[in-house]
């Protein structure tokens, strides 16, 4: 018995000895946990983990050794800095940011190198993530756009006014070629806010910011400019939707005041929440979407209860922000992809709108508490802007004591510490997906510009946009300028400071559309005009007029309104002090435009003039966007050489004209009908088909299409009507819903006759009439019985089937699978017993194969009665055979 145990206990040990060679062949490297993205990660220290929680605010000030900027990088690599203007630098150039760029990428590969020196296997570390380098750049110039440099693309309104998601894809994508060669690899947009017509001409209200007021609408164009974006920079873009979730405006600007928003949940999910949640499934289900959501500073009613004067906005609000993002599942299901780097970014923490919340409550703004709030409410990324700071405490102190904060508490909190390294695998998960390579960015000395190819998508948005809001010609024969006339521009050049500290400077130049007009239509273009009698004066030389008519610096001016028979207003900004100075001379002055050509442009929003303004008004264009595309535009509009084509995407309520209506099927159209067959979208050429009885056709209604000839948005309710040819009396009424302007409904016809089937869509109740003709089925003839008289033909019976009983014709595979499963099950619980009774490994090895040569047997024996196997079962059972009966001699010659 002992040599039994022994015997034992040597195959215990070898058995051992597999389970840990198995164990070290099937380990990962011993030097360092790995990450979701496969490569071994460094035990992080606490100020390198927390660091990139951060983005900080960068003005273009030269990268110098002792830079601020250069010395905190090197102490904390955070994740990434935002290109902001300065009072130094109020508009960033193109020498500036090529050269800064290079540099910050450089600081951040050499700390990433001296990080991996410590590291046991600095090869196997983390590949080089680039830092983000941010900016703001939505359109239509400042100060919407961060980048001064950069010839302004359209706005989201002048994109929206062309209703063709199409050009949204167009301008996304070189709006992402340039960020990438610019070495910008985040970028803070587009917006996917809805303009409120609440708010319309108020501080707060978002302008030109946004693609429209129609949650269908901005959707279509967010989700084509989105694709665009990433399609146009390489998928080498962090794009970010602002924002979150969901502002239209407010009567005080966003950065100055935290506005609340009163709105049922029902109205905001049928609103406001529209762009997000559909943009965030579309990101899930394509892979291809917003990478952040950036939480703006906004009190929800809907979402955080009754509000009173200390609830928190959003942003810094725990309980509300992750509640929110936990009801919506494609919400959670966009975030909760955490190896795509799907982040929250908070606004600007040092925005003034919170140091005003704070002072409300009569308490001290606290930037690190704001942070650690801000983060702890669910914000992954923190933006601290130009603002987070005291007034004993400068800007980059206040951004060390954050971060120590933030350091010590990861230190000392374990579970804040688990909170920020989620956060920073998302973050760091969007960084290594934006590419590992350093960023490349064009050379200093070569300046960005636009292909001929990309100038004339920017003129085609210019050109379909262009939207003609009121007219008093119409029937009359429309004039033009001509060559002896004079032509009065007054142009609001809508001043811009970049901060309170910085220089104003003027946003649309003010020589720029005289130029435009000579160009196209003087001397050197068509001859219409004549450069004399072209003149251009600013609201400032307006206003200064309309406080003293009888100056003489201004005497031109006074002049040219006396005589100009054609007056053009150029408003850049309908909220610029320039813009209400032309509105009021417009307003106050009526004598002065009897009996001439007033012409009004906006390059920003459709809803600047009132009906007191309008009465004076020959034409009001809007072109919603400045640059030189809208101003040639504008001036082939003024020469009437081509037709406005565009319709206001926002409400003009001075007009009746609402979005809420004009998106409506238009009731003077007659709606398309055609047959389809089911399961196809092949239509049916005629209009009138004939089928049996028991067919069932379906029917396409569309395109159908709303007041500004578009198709009406997804979900529009349309009724198809069934009922007899020459009759009123309705069959069957079936509701459908629009997708790309068409609707299908099916109907089963299971009787003979007429029919016919027509739609209706809202107001929209005239449609072609389609007609069916079913006939009955035909009834199959009853079969003749024999004659009696012939005598009956013998049946001729076929052979019997003989039917094989199971185990006959077998597949060889199966019966071989089955073999096995059995043989072996048994072998192994018979050889288990027997070691468990005489703990002796031979006697169980004998055992089991015995009674796997048994089984083998028995099933050779078993196949043979029932019916002949395959040759390949045949081949196989007698192999198998005689292999066991030659193991089992060997085993038993050699017994102990």
């Amino acid at each position: 018995m002992g040599r039994k145990h022994g015997s034992g206990r040597r195959w215990a040990r070898w058995w051992l000895f597999g389970l840990v060679l198995m164990g070290l062949l099937f380990s990962p490297p011993s030097s360092g946990a790995y990450a979701r993205d496969g490569h071994p990660q460094e035990e992080p220290d606490a100020e390198s983990q927390v660091a990139q929680l951060f983005l900080v605010a960068w003005d273009g000030s030269p990268l110098e050794d002792e830079a601020p900027l250069v010395a905190l990088l090197q102490r904390w690599p955070v994740a990434g800095v935002m290109l902001v203007p300065g009072p130094e630098r109020p508009y960033l150039e193109w020498e500036t940011v090529a050269q800064g760029v290079r540099q910050l990428q450089a600081l951040a590969a050499e700390h990433a190198r001296a990080r991996r020196q410590g590291f046991p296997r600095p090869e196997q570390s983390r590949p080089f993530f680039p830092m983000l380098i941010g900016v703001e750049q939505v359109g239509n110039g400042p100060p919407y756009d961060t980048l001064g440099f950069a010839t302004p693309l359209p706005s989201p309104l002048a994109i929206g006014a062309t209703w063709n998601p199409e050009l949204a894809y167009q301008v996304g994508r070189i709006m992402g070629r340039q960020m990438r060669a610019w070495g910008v690899n985040l970028l803070f947009g587009p917006p996917l806010d809805l303009l409120d017509p609440t708010f319309i001409g108020q501080p707060g209200d978002l302008g030109v910011q946004v693609f429209g007021e129609h949650p269908f609408w901005v959707t279509q164009m967010a989700q084509r400019y989105v694709q665009g974006l990433h399609e146009g920079a390489g998928n080498r873009l962090a794009v970010v939707g602002r924002t979150f979730p969901g502002y239209g405006g407010a009567a005080h600007p966003l950065e100055e005041e935290i506005p609340t928003v009163p709105l049922p949940k029902e109205q905001i999910e049928s609103t406001w929440l529209v762009p997000f949640l559909t943009i965030a499934r579309q990101a899930e289900a394509s892979g291809q979407g917003v990478d952040a959501f950036l939480v703006g500073h906004i009190r929800y009613q809907a979402f955080q209860g009754t509000i009173r004067a200390d609830t928190p906005p959003l942003s810094l609000d725990p309980e509300a922000l992750q509640k929110l993002r936990q009801t919506y599942p494609d919400l959670e299901a966009w975030y909760q992809a955490a190896d795509r780097g799907r982040v929250f970014i908070s606004m600007d923490l040092g925005a003034p709108a919170l140091k005003r919340y704070f002072q409300a409550q009569e308490a001290q703004y606290d930037p690190v508490q704001v942070a650690l709030s801000a983060f702890l409410a669910g914000n992954d990324l923190l933006y601290l802007g130009p603002g987070f700071h005291t007034e004993k405490q400068d800007y980059w102190a206040t951004v060390e004591a954050t971060l120590q904060a933030f350091a010590q508490k990861y230190r000392e909190d374990p579970v804040f510490r688990q909170r920020v390294d989620a956060s920073v695998e998302r973050i760091r998960n969007l960084r290594l997906r934006l590419g590992t390579a350093l960023v490349s960015v064009l050379p200093a000395d070569q300046p960005p510009s636009f292909s001929p190819e990309e100038e004339e998508i920017l003129l085609r948005v210019a050109r379909e946009g262009a939207t003609l809001l009121a007219s008093t010609e119409e029937g009359a024969q429309p004039r033009v300028p001509s060559t002896r006339e004079n032509i009065l521009i007054l142009v609001d050049p809508a001043p811009w400071q970049a901060c309170p500290q910085c220089p104003a400077m003027n946003t649309f130049p003010i020589h720029d559309f005289r130029q435009t007009l000579l160009r196209l239509y003087g001397p050197q273009g068509r001859g219409q005009i004549l450069p004399g009698r072209v003149q251009t004066f600013t609201a400032d030389q307006v206003q200064a007029w309309l406080e003293n008519p009888e100056d003489e610096a201004l005497a031109g001016l006074h002049r040219a309104l006396q005589t100009a028979p054609w007056v053009v207003f150029l408003v850049a900004d309908a909220q610029s002090p320039g813009a209400q100075t032309l509105l009021q001379m417009l307003e106050q002055y009526p004598e002065l435009w009897r009996e001439r050509q007033v012409v009004v442009f906006s390059f920003h929003v459709p809803y600047m003039l009132q009906p007191t303004h309008l009465a004076h008004v020959t034409t009001y264009y809007s072109l919603y966007s400045k640059g030189g595309a809208f101003l040639d535009i504008a001036a082939r509009l003024l020469f009437r050489e081509l037709p406005p084509t565009g319709a206001s995407p926002v409400s003009v309520p001075a007009l009746g004209y609402s979005i809420s209506t004009v998106v409506l099927p238009n009731p003077e159209q007659e709606i398309p009908l055609t047959w389809m067959p089911p399961g196809r979208d092949t239509p049916l050429e005629a209009k009138q088909q004939r089928i049996l009885q028991g067919t069932t056709l379906a029917v396409q209604a569309g395109p159908i299409l709303d007041h500004n000839g578009h198709p009406v948005p997804d979900g529009t309710s349309v009724e198809f009507i069934l009922s007899e040819a020459g009759r009123d009396t309705v069959l069957q009424r079936t509701e459908a819903f629009t997708r790309q302007g068409l609707a299908r409904a099916s109907f089963t016809f299971d009787r003979p006759g007429i029919f016919q089937v027509r739609a209706r869509c809202g107001q929209a109740e005239k449609s072609q009439i389609l007609m069916v003709e079913v006939e009955l089925k035909p009834t199959p003839l009853p079969t003749q019985p024999a004659t009696p008289t012939a005598p009956p033909t013998p049946a001729v019976h076929p052979p019997a089937t003989v039917t094989q009983p199971p185990g006959g014709q077998k597949d060889g595979g199966a019966a071989i699978l089955t073999l096995f499963g059995w043989a072996l099950s048994g072998s192994l619980a018979l050889s288990g017993w027997v070691w468990w009774q005489e703990r002796q490994y031979r006697a169980a090895l004998r055992a089991g194969l015995g009674a796997f040569a048994l089984s083998v047997w028995t099933y050779d024996i078993w196949t043979w009665v029932q019916g002949p196997p395959t040759p390949l079962e045949s081949v196989f059972l007698i192999l198998v055979s005689l292999f066991v009966v030659v193991v089992a001699r060997l085993v038993w010659k050699k017994r102990p």
